[in-house]
């Protein structure tokens, strides 16, 4: 399925494969989560039984986000930054709490896999690493899509968080 979004599904009206190379950044970000490992105790404590199972469910809830992002998406969804013919801005789903859910859900699968897996300074350099490419592909697609949308997307923008959502509803300054 990745490769066959890779090539695309369909002529796109505009892309910028740019993004290509906040995703190798993000690719070497996963690499060093799982590279690493850390030791381990044949009985481990209580604190690190939790901390293992903090990582399991904080992995599966983000793929979880991630695939209902996916599937909102629908053929929209691509591995580079692309507008198809008849593009429509998505706003429902995940996507009503962050414009980036799969960022933001890749985010919490790599924590939750390196809660599990990595030295704790190991992780933090490869998270530093992911947001460092995930800062790229979203400057590169929400170009695509304030050219596209314009003040469509401002108010999105204005509305919606990038990556982590708000604990509490947004206040709206005009009531105020």
């Amino acid at each position: 399925m990745a490769m066959r979004r890779w090539r695309g599904s369909g002529p796109a009206t505009r892309r910028d494969p740019k993004s290509k190379l906040g995703l190798a950044v993000q690719a070497l970000a996963f690499a060093m989560t799982f590279a690493a490992h850390r030791r381990v105790p044949p009985t481990p404590a209580l604190s690190e039984t939790a901390l293992r199972w903090t990582g399991v469910i904080l992995a599966w809830g983000s793929t979880a986000v991630a695939l209902q992002a996916v599937q909102v998406l629908g053929r929209h969804w691509s591995l580079e930054a692309r507008l198809l013919p008849g593009h429509r801005l998505v706003r429902e789903g995940p996507y009503a709490h962050v414009r980036h859910p799969i960022y933001a859900a890749l985010l919490g699968l790599m924590l939750g896999t390196g809660l599990n897996l990595t030295p704790w300074w190991v992780l933090a350099l490869a998270v530093a690493v992911y947001v460092v490419g995930t800062r790229v592909r979203v400057r590169v697609e929400e170009g695509l899509l304030r050219r596209e949308f314009g003040d469509e997307y401002a108010g999105y923008v204005a509305e919606v968080p990038a990556l982590l959502p708000r604990p509490w509803p947004r206040r709206d300054s005009r009531r105020l």
